[in-house]
């Protein structure tokens, strides 16, 4: 990564701990006077905003069954009789 990068990923860093209400403020004084690099990291913060919960929440219906029928959980050949 670049400095330029590096620079915009710090920056994104510290504004999406704060309040929403400060970012605005805090970036402003943070790019001093850089658009492009205000542009850039507020982009982040959008598509950060964008990501939802969905890596924090389980699917529903937490035993995925597999197309052989068996729970995701179970171990292949698990309670199958075998004959031999």
């Amino acid at each position: 990564m670049n400095d330029g990068a590096d620079r915009d990923v710090a920056l994104f860093t510290e504004a999406v701990q704060l309040p929403t209400g400060e970012r605005a403020a805090y970036l402003e004084r943070a790019c001093a006077n850089d658009s492009a690099r205000l542009r850039r990291v507020e982009d982040l913060l959008r598509a950060h905003g964008n990501i939802g919960d969905f890596l924090e929440k389980s699917p529903d219906g937490a035993a995925m069954v597999s197309k052989q029928g068996t729970a995701s959980w179970e171990k292949p050949g698990a309670g199958k009789s075998l004959n031999f």
